[in-house]
This record gives structure tokens, sequence and C-alpha cells, in this order.
């Protein structure tokens, strides 16, 4: 958020593509297949699925921006 609010977009933006990377990442390599019956497992699964959307969309919204 620094780089941010001083305006320098295209650094921002390579914070959010780590940032967006990172959690596509875990959730195609580390996430465990769900158990159908846990929710705990349920709520993990929408938790890391939600994040990885946001950051996607962050990721489309910031490097308009920047670029």
């Amino acid at each position: 958020m620094f780089f941010w609010y001083s305006n320098d977009l295209k650094t921002s933006n390579i914070f959010v593509i780590i940032n967006t990377l990172t959690q596509l990442a875990y959730i195609t390599t580390f996430l465990q297949p769900r158990r159908a019956k846990s929710t705990t497992s349920f709520l993990t699964h929408v938790v890391a699925k939600t994040f990885a959307g946001i950051g996607v969309l962050d990721l489309l919204h910031n490097t308009a921006a920047a670029y």
C-alpha cells in the first residue's frame, strides 16, 4: 500500500504479482483435497480460493492502473 499511496504503481505491481502468484501456487500445489464432511476443510478451501480470486482481480486492476 505504501507504493500505491505514493503513486509508484509499477513498484506496487511487482508486489501484487508476487502476492497473486504465491496464492495461486498455494491452491494448486499445497492445498490438500477437500474432505467432504469436514467443516474446517470446507472453510479453508473457501478462504484460500477467495483470496486467490481477489488477488487475480487485484492484479488485473493494478496492472491496468500502472500501465
